[in-house]
């Protein structure tokens, strides 16, 4: 796949932004909250970047996809915002990690990951809420605060997004918050700010069943 803003992003982005994205302690509670809802059979991460969930479910057969080709194992290098390399009804379980703000057709995505899912299959997502306190001080009033990624952001709306899931037949079987903005800070301000997180609602969590 040819150069995008995407690939000048994950080989330019700051060290502190890859620390980020693979916080041990975050996708430890995804991890936690998704176990009772992933089963054992074929499993799709998309935007999976750096990380792999795959040591972390017993039984899956993983298969992670982005647009840049990380060239590791079980990896295919697509996009997501086309159709999906991936016959119907492929997958037991969909991940969408922190991708969905990134993804404008947020429709498309969701027609397409629909498709590949098996019936009684699960879609599992995490995403910033717009509406929260955390995210609007860090996008909209105090922008400096917010990690500086040059790469389009699309708000995530939760109503809108489950409404339009429910439209495809979607069943929302859980809605949780994650608190995210600690992650950033030293760790001995980490428990206070993971409380403000949870107050605050800052990342949603969403799980549905087809």
């Amino acid at each position: 796949m040819k150069n995008n803003i995407w690939t000048d992003f994950y080989e330019e982005e700051p060290v502190k932004i890859k620390e980020l994205h693979q916080d041990k302690e975050f996708v430890e509670e995804i991890v936690e909250r998704s176990s009772r809802h992933v089963k054992d059979g074929s499993f799709l991460d998309v935007g999976a970047g750096n990380n792999s969930y795959s040591n972390y479910f017993k039984g899956i057969e993983y298969t992670g996809l982005d647009i840049y080709n990380f060239k590791r194992e079980n990896f295919i290098c697509s996009d997501i915002n086309k159709r999906l390399p991936f016959k119907d009804n492929k997958f037991q379980t969909v991940f969408g990690i922190l991708i969905l703000e990134y993804i404008k057709n947020k429709e498309k995505v969701l027609k397409e990951i629909h498709r590949v899912l098996r019936k009684d299959g699960y879609l599992i997502i995490v995403a910033p809420n717009s509406k929260s306190i955390p995210i609007i001080l860090s996008y909209k009033i105090i922008p400096f605060f917010a990690p500086k990624i040059d790469v389009p952001y699309y708000p995530f709306d939760i109503k809108k997004f489950i409404k339009m899931a429910e439209e495809y037949n979607f069943k929302l079987v859980e809605k949780s918050y994650i608190p995210f903005t600690y992650l950033i800070l030293p760790k001995i301000f980490r428990k206070l700010f993971r409380i403000i997180g949870n107050l605050w609602n800052e990342e949603v969590f969403l799980v549905f069943n087809t």
